[in-house]
């Protein structure tokens, strides 16, 4: 085990380390990934690399696999500009893993962590606001309405897809939120 405070973060190669825990947050996105990088070096025999981030190092400023350019002279809200998405934490109180996922994703790809019902729940300030059988038809709802999105169609279009496979169209308000 090697332990430093600074002095191996930079211009420091030795292959064979397989863990990097990342204790101090930094506002450096060139440093951050320096840092790991001292852990992705390839060796004899070394199949990964495990990051311990116990300072939100990786919420600010990305996973290691999103690394592009860094650049010296960065613009005012650089990664909002290059579309990068931000990232949310999978609840482990709430059943989640605990794991970073993209603030898009609706399913934690590590647990099946459903955000978008459980964001309804949180919403409505309840752990039990549907029965099981709406919350399937919400699920089917909410799903509908990504791909009319994804494809360019308009909401009603996801209204009548719910229509053919329950028999009624669903109630919903005009915003966002769908109400079972």
């Amino acid at each position: 085990m090697l332990a430093s405070c600074a002095a191996l973060s930079e211009g420091f190669d030795v292959p064979e380390v397989s863990c990097v825990i990342l204790a101090r947050p930094t506002q450096s996105k060139a440093l951050y990934f320096q840092q790991l990088g001292r852990g992705l070096r390839l060796a004899k025999d070394k199949r990964d690399c495990l990051v311990l981030d116990q300072s939100g190092n990786v919420m600010k400023h990305g996973f290691i696999e999103d690394l592009e350019s860094v650049e010296l002279h960065p613009s005012i809200d650089s990664e909002k500009e290059k579309g990068k998405p931000p990232l949310k934490l999978c609840p482990s109180d709430k059943g989640g893993c605990g794991a970073y996922v993209y603030s898009f994703q609706m399913k934690c790809p590590h647990c099946s962590f459903d955000f978008e019902v459980n964001k309804l729940i949180e919403i409505l300030g309840s752990s039990r606001l549907i029965s099981a059988e709406d919350e399937v038809k919400l699920i089917f709802y909410r799903a509908k309405l990504r791909e009319a999105y994804q494809r360019n169609y308009a909401p009603s279009w996801a209204a009548v897809k719910f229509k053919d496979e329950h028999g009624f169209f669903p109630p919903f308000d005009r915003c966002s939120r769908c109400y079972f």
